[in-house]
């Protein structure tokens, strides 16, 4: 009897199945990862942005409220909306930003006691 060495054709096919959903795994996951760094990103840009500029608005360095912003080519819209409210001198700042197909809103507000 002749021992012959090698793998057959049933087993390396099983072998390039288990590989390949392996890959396409590991590719997903690659891509959901950059996809959260992105994001996060993103988020802490604007965040720092809209916290700025209200503060800007506040203090009166800043005169618009509205506007655009870009980060990564992309153009964000920002607007300003002001709320009064009832006890004297006592309003709240709005600042909202939208992405540029209105899929992500961020906002960030506060309350200003004008003299």
């Amino acid at each position: 009897m002749k021992l012959e060495k090698g793998f057959t054709l049933v087993e390396v096919l099983i072998a390039a199945t288990i590989v390949g959903i392996s890959i396409s795994i590991l590719v997903s996951g690659f891509t959901e990862v950059n996809d959260t760094l992105f994001k996060g990103a993103e988020y802490s840009y604007l965040s720092t942005f809209a916290a700025t500029k209200l503060r800007a608005v506040i203090n009166g360095i800043e005169l618009s409220y509205s506007g655009y912003v870009d980060y990564q080519g992309r153009s964000y819209q920002w607007y300003i909306e002001t709320e009064y409210l009832d006890s004297e001198n006592l309003s709240r700042l709005k600042l909202t930003i939208q992405s540029p197909q209105k899929r992500n809103i961020y906002s960030i507000q506060r309350l200003v006691w004008a003299n």
